[in-house]
């Protein structure tokens, strides 16, 4: 049955309050749960829990050069997360990550909530992680949601063979465990973007109070 709901934010730095109130559709309320039980085996898999991104370590001296290593966490917790990761991540997917925003979005129609919003669709998209950092290689942004994707789709969720030229074009001088760990700082801002919006989802369905 469909779920009405009234929210209510405090604004830290005016301690302005603001309130907010609307219907969840059936179908939403579907969409919205959904979307909860994937973020959260999402974040209950190992791979999350122990915390291991792996580490990548680029050092230069006059006698060696440059020297790059990378260590990797176990790829089999890798692989659970990935598979458990697929019906938030992949466009076609109703529950995808964009796709649950944009409900949201439009339920939530007030500058502070859409500003909260935003917020995760920063962190989630890698506007955060390229912020921190930019690694290029080739003028090839590799912190980016494109070349993660393209990753992904030849090497993990799919064989796509011209996106596996292309990444391999990237790794010519740079290894591909080096990327690795780049993607995967992506994949843990992804997640922690999808679980803070599925928090927000519970308050919404009134299945949490704050």
């Amino acid at each position: 049955m469909p779920v009405k709901y009234e929210l209510h934010m405090t604004v830290a730095q005016t301690g302005e309050e603001v309130s907010l109130s609307g219907e969840v559709s059936d179908e939403e309320v579907r969409l919205l749960e959904d979307f909860v039980r994937y973020a959260e085996e999402v974040w209950n898999t190992d791979f999350i829990k122990n915390g291991d991104m792996g580490e990548l370590n680029i050092n230069w001296d006059r006698e060696s050069g440059t020297q790059i290593t990378a260590s990797l966490p176990d790829w089999n917790q890798v692989m659970v997360f990935l598979h458990k990761f697929r019906p938030l991540l992949l466009n076609d997917e109703k529950t995808n990550f964009y796709r649950i925003h944009n409900l949201l979005a439009k339920k939530l129609d007030h500058p502070y909530f859409r500003k909260s919003l935003g917020l995760q669709h920063e962190l989630y998209s890698g506007k955060v992680c390229q912020s921190e950092f930019q690694f290029r290689s080739n003028e090839v942004l590799i912190n980016s949601e494109k070349v993660l994707f393209d990753w992904l789709n030849s090497h993990e969720y799919h064989r796509d063979e011209d996106k596996k030229k292309f990444i391999a074009s990237l790794h010519q001088m740079f290894p591909l465990d080096g990327s690795k760990v780049i993607f995967l700082r992506l994949l843990t801002h992804k997640t922690l973007a999808t679980i803070n919006v599925a928090n927000l989802i519970l308050v919404v369905l009134g299945k949490r109070e704050k």
